[in-house]
């Protein structure tokens, strides 16, 4: 059975034309203004334009049935591991405040 997929592509994923030379590039230096959300504007044809809103993709935790929280990857890199958190309810919201013991 053949696939259509089976011929080699003209470029192997290694090689990049010389114009493209990401060697001064900065990884996630647009990350924390991605993550405040933005704004996307379509210039159309006939003169006019749309414009589309995107916010972050919300960020969730889990407690699990062991009482355990899990955090994301992402916030669990930002703090130091092993830390103690002072824990309040305000509102219907979790405060996690870390503490020194």
């Amino acid at each position: 059975m053949s696939k259509a997929n089976d011929t080699p592509s003209q470029f192997d994923e290694d090689d990049l034309l010389q114009e493209y030379d990401f060697s001064k590039g900065v990884r996630g230096k647009h990350h924390q203004a991605y993550r405040q959300g933005h704004s996307v504007t379509i210039s159309h044809q006939d003169g006019t334009t749309t414009t589309q809103s995107f916010q972050a993709p919300r960020t969730i935790a889990k407690l699990t049935a062991e009482n355990h929280i899990v955090l994301p990857q992402g916030i669990a890199n930002e703090i130091e591991p092993n830390q103690y958190f002072d824990v309040n309810v305000e509102d219907g919201k979790i405060i996690l405040t870390p503490v020194t013991i």
